[in-house]
C-alpha cells in the first residue's frame, strides 16, 4: 500500500533553490502550492505518483522553470494557459492524467520547448496552429486523446528538428503530410488509429534513422511498394500499416528489411500472392501479423527460422497445403493463429514442442486425422485451444486434463468419437467448453461439475446418453448450457441453472423427463400404479406435473413447444398424453381442489385407468364432464381448459375483436391444429358409455394423423 506523505516544511521557506528533482515513488501527495516560495526552481519532476486535483495557478510563479514533469498522476481539469508564460521551459510532460479541455494556444509562446508530452489524457479540439511553429521541438507527443483536424502539409518544414512524432489514437483526418518524410533525422512516426486517407507519400527511403513507423488503422490506400521504400531504413524495429487498404503482393525481397526488425504488422489489407520464403531472413522478428488478407499458397517452411517469434498470425487468408512441421521450431511462440484458411493434412505433432504457447487457433480449415496427444500436453496453454470446424477424427485424449490453466477449449464441428474424458474435470481454469457437432458417445462425466469457473458448456449434437449429472446443478458460474440433440434420459433437474429455460437447451432428447412421476411411468414396470396416481393426483396435489411436456409448458415461456410436443411426441408418450389431458387440462384445479379421491370405477377399454366416473359425473342432473367440456368447444375453450393454459387461449379466442398480432396468429395455429384436435381425442376417451369410448388403438391412430398433418403443413 502506498505511503501517504507530505513535502518537507523547509521547502516552504526556500528562496534560493535552483533545482528540485522530487521522485517519491508510489506516494500520494497533493500540494504543489507548498513550493510557492521556491521562485528559483528550474526543475520540477513529480511524475509517476498519485497526485490528484487540478494543476494550481501558482505554478506560473516559477519563472526560471526549465523542466516540468508531472505525468503519471491523477490530475484533472483543464491544462492551465499560464504555463505558456514559463518562457524558459524546454521540457513539459503532462501525460497520463485525466486532463480535459483543449491545448492552450499560449503554448505557442514556449520558444525554447524541445519536449512536449501530452499523451493519454482526455484533450479535445484541434492542435493550435502556433504549436507547429515551435521549431525547437524534437519530441511531439499528443497521442491517446480526442483531438481532430488536419495536420499541416508543411509540418516537416516547420518542425525540422523532430525526432519523435506521436499523434496516434485520435481523430485526425486528411492525408499524411508529405513533408514529414523530409525530416531526415526523425526516429519515430506513430500516426495509427486515426482517419488518415490518401496514399503513403514518397521519401521514406531517405529516413535512415527511422526506428518506428506505424500508420495502421487508417484508410490509407496504395500498394506494398512501401515495404521496398523502407528497405533503406536499416535501423527499423517496427513496421505497421495494418488495417488499411493496401494492395499488391509481398515483395520477394522482404527479407532485405532491417535486420533489427522485431515487429511487422501488415494484416487487415488486400495483400495477395504467396508468403515469400525470404521472410525467414528476418531473424529478429518477435511479432508477425499477416492476417485478414488474400494470401494464398502454402506456408513456407522457412518461417521456422524465425526463432524469436512470440506471435504468428496468418488467420483469415486463403493459405493451402499442410502446416509445416518447422512451426514446431518456434520455441518462443506464445500465440499461434492459422484459423480460417484452406489448410489440409494432419496437425503436425511438432506443435507439441511449443512449450510457451498460450493461445492456439487452427480452426476452420480442412485438417484431418486425430488430435496429437502432444497438444494436450501443452500445459502452458492458458487462453485458447481452438481446433473447431475441421475434419478431425478419433477420440479426445485422456491427457486433456493436463491443460489445467486453459480458459477456453473448442473442438466443435469435427468427427470426434469416443467418450468425454473424465480428466476434463482437471481443467480447473476453464470458462468455455464446446464439444458440439461431433459423434461423442457415452455419459456426460460428472467431473465436469469440478469446473467451478465454467460459464459456457456446449455438448449439443452428439450421441451422449445417460442422465444429466447432478453436479451440473452446483455450477454457479454457468451461464449457458446446451445439451440438445443427444440421447439423454432420466429426470431433468429443476434447480441451479435449470431454473432458467432461456439459457438451457435440451431439445432433441426424447427420453428426458421433466417430472418424477413420468420417469416412474416410463422407466419402471409399475405402470398401473402410475395410472392410479394420475387419476387421483391433481386432487391431492394440484401443483404436481405428471407430463414432461405439460411441465415444460406450465413452467416456462416456451408455450408453442407444448403443442408441438403433444403432436409429435413418440408413440410411447401418446397414451399418457391422453390421460394427462383428461386429468389435468380438462379438470380445472378449482374443481378438483378439496375433493377426496374415491375408488376407481369404470376404465377405458383395455384396462387403461382414467379418473373415477364418480368424480367425472358429480355435476348434477344430466351434465357430466364430457358434456360440460364439449359444450365449450371450440369457441369457449378458454372456459373449460385449466387456468394454467388460459393465458394463451383467451388471447386467441378473442382475436377477432382486434387486429391479431403475429404471435396471436401463431397461437391460433396451435389452437386449431394441435390443442383442439388432441382434446377432441381426449373427449372421445371420456364418453359416458364405455361402448362409445375410443379404444387406445383408435386414439393413438388419431393422434398420429394429427401429428402427420401438422408436420406436413407447418414447420417451426
Amino acid at each position: 500500500m502506498a505511503k501517504i506523505i507530505s513535502l518537507p516544511t523547509f521547502l516552504y521557506r526556500k528562496t534560493v533553490t535552483s533545482s528540485l528533482v522530487t521522485r517519491i515513488s508510489k506516494a500520494a501527495m497533493y500540494g504543489i502550492k507548498a513550493l510557492i516560495n521556491c521562485t528559483n526552481l528550474e526543475i520540477i519532476d513529480l511524475s509517476q505518483n498519485t497526485f490528484f486535483g487540478t494543476i494550481p495557478a501558482s505554478i506560473s510563479s516559477f519563472q526560471k522553470l526549465r523542466v516540468l514533469k508531472i505525468g503519471g498522476n491523477q490530475l484533472s481539469g483543464s491544462v492551465p494557459r499560464y504555463i505558456g508564460n514559463l518562457s524558459l521551459l524546454s521540457t513539459l510532460d503532462l501525460s497520463t492524467n485525466n486532463l480535459t479541455g483543449t491545448i492552450p494556444c499560449e503554448f505557442g509562446h514556449l520558444r525554447q520547448l524541445k519536449y512536449l508530452q501530452l499523451s493519454i489524457n482526455n484533450l479535445k479540439g484541434t492542435v493550435p496552429e502556433p504549436l507547429y511553429n515551435l521549431s525547437s521541438l524534437s519530441f511531439f507527443a499528443i497521442a491517446n486523446n480526442d483531438l481532430h483536424g488536419k495536420i499541416p502539409s508543411d509540418v516537416g518544414f516547420r518542425l525540422p528538428r523532430l525526432l519523435v512524432f506521436h499523434i496516434c489514437i485520435n481523430r485526425f483526418t486528411g492525408p499524411i503530410p508529405p513533408s514529414l518524410h523530409n525530416v531526415t533525422n526523425i526516429q519515430s512516426i506513430r500516426m495509427s488509429h486515426n482517419h488518415f486517407s490518401g496514399s503513403v507519400p514518397p521519401g521514406l527511403s531517405g529516413l535512415h534513422n527511422l526506428v518506428l513507423y506505424n500508420i495502421g488503422f487508417n484508410q490509407i490506400v496504395g500498394n506494398t511498394s512501401v515495404l521496398v521504400d523502407l528497405m533503406n531504413c536499416t535501423k527499423l524495429q517496427l513496421i505497421a500499416f495494418d488495417e488499411n487498404l493496401i494492395e499488391g503482393i509481398l515483395p520477394d525481397s522482404i527479407g532485405n528489411l532491417s535486420s533489427f526488425l522485431t515487429r511487422l504488422y501488415v494484416g487487415g489489407n488486400r495483400i495477395t500472392g504467396y508468403i515469400p520464403a525470404s521472410i525467414g531472413r528476418l531473424s529478429s522478428l518477435t511479432l508477425l501479423n499477416m492476417s485478414y488478407n488474400l494470401l494464398f499458397g502454402s506456408i513456407p517452411p522457412e518461417i521456422g527460422l524465425l526463432k524469436e517469434l512470440t506471435m504468428l498470425s496468418l488467420a483469415r487468408n486463403k493459405l493451402s497445403g499442410i502446416i509445416p512441421a518447422e512451426i514446431g521450431d518456434l520455441a518462443q511462440l506464445t500465440r499461434l493463429e492459422m484459423n480460417h484458411n484452406e489448410l489440409v493434412g494432419e496437425i503436425p505433432v511438432e506443435i507439441g514442442h511449443l512449450q510457451h504457447v498460450l493461445s492456439l487457433d487452427i480452426s476452420s480449415n480442412s485438417l484431418k486425422g486425430g488430435i496429437p496427444a502432444s497438444i494436450f500436453s501443452l500445459n502452458s496453454l492458458s487462453t485458447l485451444l481452438n481446433l473447431s470446424h475441421n475434419l478431425l477424427t478419433g477420440s479426445i485424449r485422456e491427457n486433456i486434463g493436463q491443460l489445467g490453466q486453459i480458459t477456453a477449449i473448442d473442438l466443435s464441428y469435427n468427427f470426434l468419437n469416443g467418450s468425454i474424458p473424465v480428466s476434463i474435470g482437471k481443467c480447473q481454469s476453464l470458462q468455455s467448453l464446446s464439444l458440439s457437432r461431433n459423434s461423442l458417445s457415452g455419459v456426460i462425466p460428472g467431473t465436469i461439475g469440478n469446473l467451478k469457473g465454467l460459464q459456457t458448456l456446449d455438448l449439443s449434437s452428439n450421441q451422449l446418453s445417460g442422465i444429466i449429472p447432478a453436479t451440473l446443478v452446483k455450477m454457479q458460474a454457468l451461464r449457458l448450457l446446451n445439451l440438445s440433440m443427444n440421447d439423454l434420459d432420466g429426470l431433468v433437474p429443476n434447480n441451479g441453472i435449470f431454473k432458467d429455460h432461456s439459457v438451457v437447451y435440451l431439445d432433441g432428447n426424447p427420453k428426458l423427463c421433466y417430472s418424477n412421476m413420468l420417469c416412474y411411468y416410463i422407466h419402471s414396470s409399475h405402470r398401473r400404479k402410475m395410472a392410479v396416481a394420475i387419476a387421483v393426483g391433481p386432487a391431492n396435489n394440484p401443483k404436481l406435473c405428471y407430463s414432461n411436456m405439460l411441465c415444460y409448458y406450465i413452467h416456462s415461456s416456451h408455450r408453442r413447444k407444448m403443442a408441438v410436443a403433444i403432436a409429435v411426441g413418440p408413440a410411447a408418450m401418446a397414451a399418457i398424453t391422453i390421460v394427462v389431458i383428461i386429468s389435468m387440462l380438462l379438470l380445472p384445479r378449482k374443481w378438483l381442489r378439496n375433493r377426496k379421491p374415491k375408488k376407481l370405477g369404470s376404465f377405458i377399454k383395455k384396462s387403461y385407468p382414467l379418473v373415477s366416473y364418480e368424480e367425472l359425473n358429480q355435476f348434477g342432473g344430466d351434465m357430466n364432464l364430457e358434456k360440460w367440456v364439449r359444450d365449450g368447444f371450440p369457441h369457449r375453450a378458454h372456459e373449460v381448459v385449466d387456468e394454467r393454459l388460459r393465458g394463451t387461449i383467451v388471447d386467441i379466442c378473442h382475436e377477432g375483436q382486434q387486429q391479431a398480432s403475429a404471435e396471436q396468429k401463431r397461437q391460433q395455429l396451435m389452437l386449431n391444429n394441435i390443442i383442439l384436435p388432441v382434446m377432441e381425442v381426449a373427449l372421445s376417451c371420456a364418453l359416458e358409455s364405455p361402448d362409445e369410448r375410443s379404444t387406445m388403438r383408435d386414439a393413438l391412430c388419431r393422434l398420429k394423423r394429427i401429428k402427420e398433418a401438422f408436420l406436413k403443413n407447418h414447420s417451426f
